[in-house]
């Protein structure tokens, strides 16, 4: 399935092998919008068509069209997680909404690392390079005070 956008809407592009057709729906909408082309090249044009006739059919409703994801989501996890979260996040001084936001990141784009060093209480979110030099630091650091350590003892 291939994704397309227009005006701030995503829909799908799909192939139906069977009808010999391409066809989709707009995504993320609580409305069910679809539309249908011949061809492959032709399934965007439809695509635009269903987004500007859905715009314009809410109009006439009198009713504001839905716009896709709010940003708002709720998400399920075990009690143990939430609260083993929700702990950490508060001992780090972070939101929890800022962890699950943090870690979205770095799920979706795949180039940041996320990290906590409890002896500094924060969290870090960094690109590839950056997170490799921070690492490093904090090695250099921890064997710094290992080694001071070691002769103080």
């Amino acid at each position: 399935m291939n994704i397309i956008k227009y005006a701030g809407y995503e829909g799908t592009a799909e192939l139906d092998l069977e009808l010999g057709v391409c066809r989709g729906k707009i995504l993320f909408i609580d409305d069910l919008v679809t539309y249908q082309a011949d061809t492959p090249k032709a399934i965007e044009t439809a695509f635009k068509e269903a987004v500007d006739d859905y715009v314009e059919t809410c109009k006439e409703l009198g009713r504001q069209p839905q716009k896709p994801l709010s940003g708002v989501f709720q998400v399920r996890v075990g009690a143990n997680l939430h609260k083993m979260a929700r702990l950490r996040a508060t001992a780090d001084g972070v939101t929890l909404n800022e962890v699950v936001s943090a870690a979205l990141d770095c799920y979706v784009n795949g180039t940041s690392h996320v990290t906590n060093n409890h002896s500094y209480q924060h969290i870090t979110v960094a690109d590839a390079d950056t997170f490799a030099l921070y690492t490093a630091s904090i090695a250099t650091n921890k064997a710094i005070k290992g080694a001071l350590t070691s002769v103080i003892h």
